[in-house]
């Protein structure tokens, strides 16, 4: 008979269980992570979309500075 077999099994039990408990809880953060990365990005992306603009202008619609509108001064 092993003097210290049922103490080493314990031990290995502990261990195991210790293991078991740390792994569960990785996934469970890395879960947590995810989750609020994804409301982030949500969040984000509707917060950018209230700062864009309704219409999409283009360069040629835009008044450049001194530019002014010449059919009203011909006579």
């Amino acid at each position: 008979m092993i003097p210290n077999a049922k103490k080493d099994s314990i031990v290995a039990f502990a261990n195991a269980a210790a293991m078991a408990a740390a792994m569960r809880g990785r996934r469970g953060a890395h879960m947590v992570f995810e989750a609020l990365q994804g409301a982030y990005e949500t969040h984000m992306e509707r917060a950018l979309m209230r700062l864009a603009p309704v219409n999409s202008r283009s360069w040629r619609d835009i008044p450049r500075a001194g530019a002014h509108d010449r059919s009203r001064h011909r006579r």
